[in-house]
Formats: structure tokens, C-alpha cells, sequence
């Protein structure tokens, strides 16, 4: 009788040899990256498994397209996506393998399954056939790219010839062209979806016969919104030389959407297709050892901003205090850090920022439920308490959980990093976003202070305007005003306690005082000219008499009372008076 563990054994290399075999079979491999993981986001994890296990569990799994396994932990990341990997995806993970499963598409074959999938990628040379259906899309996303690299072979035909085409049906059941590239003669003219249009450009480019073409169309969200919401920023590159660019602020969602090389009823064009790869961009981080995912171009905290993000955990596995999950810090700029900054302890996270007086002032935990998506988000505005301050609110799935009310040193040019050197790699991040808020004129629009003396000897003041319609105003009308406030402006509480009655009453009893100390220092120093040229003037002098007492009253005089209330001239010619009588007065 075999031991149980024995026919363990030869079950799993049964499977492995039918599995194998049906990967050769079937045109698929798998390629290894030793020491090596791809970012983004997972599909599940298993653990306690080995790197053949998790080939098996990615080739059985319908959506998996490549796996990171740990040798030591025995961990498996199913991923979906098979894109990244060519395009800075991979990162260095000590321990770390990641294997990318090939499934390419061989449209060279006349009958071929068309393949489904949120991303495609084309590898064998080929040309555009009129009608060829290489690829269904069920549902893209708003984030994507599209490259292709072309070899054409004729650049002299008059007529439009079709290259690629990315295309849906509407309720009308007619196919319109999402994304399309041409050619004439030796233009290459590009189609795209832009604000809910169709846009047409031709760069300025003569195609060459055998001079390969690299053409890329990028449409991405970006997390710095400035003022307002975040857009979608179009791009188009030729040969890695971005030559266009623009805002779509009406991404479009498709469905059903046909990929062609070369559409129904049209010339196909003389090329030869390289390569061509779409993927749709997803909007997750992956939290990893020094992860940059964006730089603050100007100064934070802000006074008057924002920075938010959904935050999923995916396994249960605890991570130590070292390994963070988001700091936005400067790497040049001393010890600058924790602005904010998010920690693990245990199973909950510790969320805490640093303030002017303190590096690390905890605001409180949290503990994110397994795969569930958390809204998080730190808002700063102004304090109407102090004009220096400034109230950061923190939100946990939209409930405001604490309050702080604290000085900030602001700094320009910080880093964001979902993890540091270590990092809790069970937590993505989505949806990231941070800027400033914008305000809509209006009557009487009290924004805030500004926190240190107006107009600065060496500063500046920039400010965007947008005009909403054409109306035009017949009177003045103010856009931007700085200033103290008018009778007819009924200002916070905070700054009508600043400028009440008692405030100024003792403001205007300190200026009485020192114009009346002015004037006494004035009479002293003119006397005591005086009284020197007098003792000048007749010989021998004999001011000894008293120079002791009017010595000692003088220096004490000035130094317990006047020093604190004089003109900084007034003061030096006091000086100076005093020396030259004391001098005179012991002749």
C-alpha cells in the first residue's frame, strides 16, 4: 500500500502534466521575474502555496493574466492585468517572484476565437485585413492607453486606408468609431473621443517606407486637481515625443466595444503591424517599498485644501509600525515627514500628522473592515480662531472623526509615498486626489486672513480667474479685495474681537505713550546740547559738580525706560549726547 502522502505526490504531478499540457497546447507560457512584483491590483491572494501551485491557480483562474509568489511565505497574488509589467510596472521585492502567463493572439489565423477581455496585446507581425476582428472589449474604462508600432510599405496611395479601429454600436445599431488611425499617402491621421466629440489630428510627420512608427494614446485621471475637480488628460506620443495634449472633462464609458484591424468596407492600409497593446488603466496603488505615486507642486498643509482616497485591505496579515501605508514628506528638506501619515499597529492603523511644535501628533485609529473600500479624507481650512492656525478635519467613510487645530510649517515640492522603506503590501489605494478649493465671487465673501504682514517686502499674490458668462457690469464691481474691514462689512467673530472698541482704545493709549516718551527724550537731548556747548564756550569747565548724579540718572533713565519706547535714531543720538557731556562735563 502507498503512504498517503505518496499519492498525494502523484496526484499533483497528474495534474501538473495535464495542466502543463494543456497550456502548451493551447499557446501559453510562462515567463519568471526573479525578485521582481507587479504593481496594481489583485484578484485574491492564497497562501501557503508554492510558485507551481500559484502558476496552476492563475491558469485556472478565468481573469488571471499573472501572479507575484513569495518563496519564504508561501504567498500568491492572483493579478488580472498583463500590461504592466512591460511598462514600469515591476518594482524590486526582495524574496519575490512574479510570473506573467502569455496568452497571446495569433490574428494571422483566418478562424480564430475572438478572445474578450479588458486588454489585448498583439506580438506576430501582421497586416490589416479589411473586416478582421481580432478583439471584444465588454465594458472599457475611463482611464486607458493605446500603442501601436507600424512598418509601412506604401506611402504614394491617394485614398484613405484603414490601420486599426476601436468601435461600439449605439441604440441606432450603426458602429461608430471610437478610436481610429489612417493613412494617406505618407500622413497618419489619428481619431479620438474628445469632450464628447470626435477629433481629428495629422501630426506633422512624413512616413517613410520601412521606417517604423511608434504611436501611443494615453488618456489618465491625474490626483493633482488644483482648484476644482480632477480631469481626464489626454496625450498622444510619436516614437516617446509627446506632440499632444489636452483636457477630456467627458470621459466615456463603452461597451461592447470591437477591436478591427482594419474595419468593414474600407481600404486596408500597406503596413506592417509590429505590435499593438490596449489596456485599461486602473485607478488602484498598490502600497510598496518607496512607492511615489505624485508630488504636491505647491505649499501644504494648504490653507484651505483637501487630499482624499478610498483605502481596501486585503488580507489579514499584521505588519509593525515601520511599515506605512502613506506619508507625504520631502527628501531634501531636513526631517520634513508625516503630512500626514498613516501606520499600522496590530489590526488597526494609526493616523497622525506633525505640527509646528510637534513631529507626530496622533489623531486616532482606525480598523478597516477585510475588502471593503474606505473613503478617507483630510480636509485643512483657516482656523477663525487665530489667524495662524489652521483646523485639520479628518473623515472616515464621511463622518468627521476628529478635529485639530494647530500651526503647520508649510513647505513647497513634497512627496506622496504609499509605503517608505517598508510597507503594509495587503493595502490598495484608489481614487487619490488632493488640491485646493475654489470660491465663487459673491457679495460680501470673506475667505480668510493672511497670516503675516500685507503687502510683504518680497512676496506675491496669484490668483486664477474664470468668467462663468458674457454679462457685463455697468458699475464697479470687485473680483479680489485685501484690506481691513468697512462699516458696511460685518466681519467673523474671531476678527471683530481683533478690531473691537477696547482694542483699539489701548492701541491709541500706546501711541500716546510713545509719541509723549519721544518728545521727553527730544527735550533731554536738546538741553543737554545745550548745557555742552554752553560749558564749552566758558573756561575751565566746571560741570564736575554735577556730573555724577546726572550721569547716573540719565543711564538708568535710558536704559529702564526709554530703550523699550524710542525711536531707533532718537536712541543712538541720545547715546552719543550723553558720552560727549560726560566727556566735557570731566575736562
Amino acid at each position: 500500500m502507498f503512504e498517503k502522502p505518496i499519492i498525494d505526490l502523484i496526484l499533483f504531478l497528474v495534474q501538473l502534466t495535464l495542466t502543463c499540457g494543456s497550456i502548451a497546447t493551447s499557446g501559453q507560457y510562462f515567463e519568471i521575474f526573479e525578485e521582481k512584483i507587479l504593481s496594481g491590483h489583485t484578484l485574491s491572494s492564497k497562501y501557503g502555496v508554492n510558485q507551481i501551485e500559484c502558476s496552476l491557480l492563475c491558469q485556472n483562474h478565468a481573469e488571471c493574466f499573472s501572479a507575484n509568489h513569495h518563496k519564504n511565505k508561501k504567498i500568491c497574488h492572483l493579478k488580472p492585468y498583463v500590461y504592466n509589467f512591460n511598462d514600469n510596472g515591476l518594482v524590486e521585492a526582495v524574496g519575490w517572484t512574479f510570473l506573467h502567463l502569455v496568452r497571446n493572439i495569433d490574428v494571422r489565423k483566418e478562424e480564430v476565437k475572438k478572445p474578450e477581455g479588458p486588454d489585448f496585446i498583439i506580438t506576430q507581425d501582421t497586416h490589416p485585413v479589411e473586416g478582421r476582428l481580432f478583439h471584444i472589449i465588454p465594458e472599457t474604462s475611463e482611464s486607458w492607453s493605446l500603442s501601436l508600432d507600424i512598418v509601412p510599405k506604401n506611402v504614394s496611395i491617394e485614398n484613405y486606408q484603414n490601420v486599426i479601429f476601436l468601435m461600439f454600436k449605439n441604440k441606432t445599431t450603426s458602429m461608430l468609431t471610437v478610436v481610429g488611425v489612417h493613412i494617406k499617402k505618407d500622413e497618419l491621421i489619428i481619431k479620438f473621443p474628445l469632450n464628447g466629440e470626435q477629433m481629428t489630428f495629422t501630426p506633422k510627420l512624413n512616413l517613410q517606407v520601412d521606417q517604423q512608427i511608434s504611436l501611443k494614446m494615453k488618456q489618465k485621471r491625474e490626483i493633482n486637481c488644483g482648484f476644482g475637480k480632477c480631469v481626464w488628460r489626454f496625450k498622444i506620443y510619436i516614437n516617446n515625443i509627446q506632440i499632444y495634449e489636452n483636457v477630456n472633462n467627458y470621459p466615456k464609458i463603452y461597451r461592447n466595444f470591437k477591436c478591427y484591424l482594419s474595419k468593414k468596407n474600407t481600404q486596408s492600409a500597406k503596413v506592417i503591424v509590429k505590435r499593438a497593446k490596449y489596456r485599461s488603466l486602473s485607478e488602484e496603488i498598490s502600497v510598496r517599498p518607496n512607492n511615489v505615486i505624485g508630488e504636491i507642486p505647491f505649499m501644504w498643509p494648504p490653507y484651505h485644501g483637501y487630499m482624499s482616497f478610498k483605502m481596501k485591505r486585503l488580507s489579514e496579515e499584521i505588519y509593525d509600525e515601520e511599515n506605512a501605508v502613506l506619508n507625504v514628506k520631502s527628501d531634501t528638506i531636513g526631517s520634513t515627514r508625516n503630512l500626514p501619515k498613516i501606520r499600522p499597529i496590530g489590526q488597526s492603523f494609526v493616523v497622525s500628522t506633525a505640527t509646528k511644535d510637534s513631529r507626530n501628533v496622533e489623531l486616532l485609529q482606525i480598523i478597516p473592515a477585510l475588502n471593503t473600500e474606505h473613503r478617507i479624507v483630510f480636509f485643512y481650512k483657516q482656523s477663525e480662531i487665530s489667524t495662524n492656525d489652521t483646523d485639520l478635519r479628518f473623515y472616515f467613510d464621511g463622518a468627521l472623526k476628529k478635529t485639530l487645530t494647530a500651526r503647520f510649517s508649510r513647505f513647497k515640492g513634497l512627496k506622496i509615498y504609499a509605503g517608505e522603506e517598508r510597507a503594509s503590501e495587503n493595502i490598495v489605494l484608489r481614487s487619490f486626489e488632493f488640491g485646493l478649493y475654489e470660491t465663487q465671487v459673491s457679495a460680501n465673501n470673506f475667505l480668510g486672513y493672511v497670516p503675516f504682514k500685507w503687502p510683504p517686502k518680497n512676496g506675491y499674490l496669484k490668483v486664477k480667474i474664470m468668467k462663468l458668462d458674457d454679462d457685463k457690469f455697468t458699475i464697479r464691481s470687485d473680483v479680489l479685495c485685501f484690506g481691513l474691514p468697512t462699516s458696511s462689512y460685518r466681519e467673523p467673530e474671531s476678527m471683530r474681537k481683533e478690531f473691537s472698541s477696547p482694542h483699539r482704545m489701548l492701541n491709541r493709549m500706546r501711541n500716546y505713550l510713545e509719541a509723549t516718551c519721544s518728545i521727553i527724550t527730544l527735550t533731554i537731548v536738546l538741553s543737554l546740547s545745550i548745557r555742552m556747548l554752553w560749558t564749552i564756550q566758558r573756561r575751565p569747565c566746571r560741570f564736575i559738580s554735577m556730573d555724577k548724579w546726572l550721569e547716573n540718572i540719565l543711564v538708568n533713565f535710558y536704559k529702564r525706560i526709554m530703550l523699550k519706547s524710542l525711536h531707533p535714531m532718537m536712541a543712538v543720538l541720545m547715546v552719543i549726547t550723553l558720552q560727549l557731556q560726560i566727556c566735557w562735563s570731566k575736562i
